[in-house]
């Protein structure tokens, strides 16, 4: 069974091998755009970036209980609803650039914040994004980058079946797979949810000390 399925998803990588680097390359011009746009904030900026990092400081103080199942409850509610929308967007024969601008705007927010980290704390803020930002985000990445793919992939079946007369199974049929295929990658993304709950806490709090440093 375990060879099966490994020969099901090579076999799905290399046919649509072509969408994986369409979405890998709106992936990485997000990344890029975050990572320049640091460059662009002006020092008003960079001070609110930096209030709004130390509000951190009156969480961690007044909420000595921050755990990992408020972190993972957070964390599961926002990525949830990336993959719902994901998922509606597959539906629609529109939803193929919007798909990719959602996978783009991910990467953004991945480039500018370890950008950030790294011009403000240097080689510690190098550190601290590879400890605590990049486990989570193996998981979350891989499974967005899937999800994606399979969402273009079914509207663009939608479009062929509009285009063609050709006999296909019944939309009904295709949508059950659709979503259940969707479910099943989302297990990959709970994963990366479940490992930013357990870094998030330590990671805010390791900020905090830096920037109550970095404040004074």
């Amino acid at each position: 069974m375990g060879v099966n399925l490994k020969k099901i998803f090579n076999n799905h990588f290399q046919k649509y091998i072509f969408l994986y680097f369409l979405v890998i390359v709106f992936l990485m011009i997000g990344i890029s755009t975050g990572a320049i746009t640091i460059r662009t904030v002006d020092d008003t900026a960079r001070e609110q970036i930096i209030n709004y990092l130390g509000s951190f400081s009156n969480i961690i103080n007044k909420d000595a209980d921050l755990n990992t199942i408020k972190v993972f409850r957070y964390s599961i509610t926002n990525n949830i609803q990336t993959i719902i929308a994901i998922w509606l967007l597959g539906i629609t024969v529109i939803g193929v650039p919007i798909v990719l601008i959602i996978i783009a705007l991910r990467g953004f927010i991945i480039g500018f914040t370890v950008a950030f980290f790294i011009k403000e704390f240097k080689i510690k803020g190098l550190t601290l994004s590879l400890l605590y930002l990049l486990p989570q985000n193996i998981f979350l990445i891989f499974g967005f980058i899937v999800t994606s793919v399979i969402s273009i992939l079914f509207s663009i079946s939608i479009l062929k079946n509009r285009i063609n007369v050709i006999r296909r199974p019944s939309f009904l049929n295709r949508f059950v797979n659709y979503t259940i295929t969707m479910f099943i990658i989302s297990i990959i993304i709970i994963i990366g949810s479940l490992v930013e709950s357990f870094t998030t806490p330590i990671f805010l709090k390791v900020i905090n000390n830096y920037l109550t440093v970095f404040m004074k």
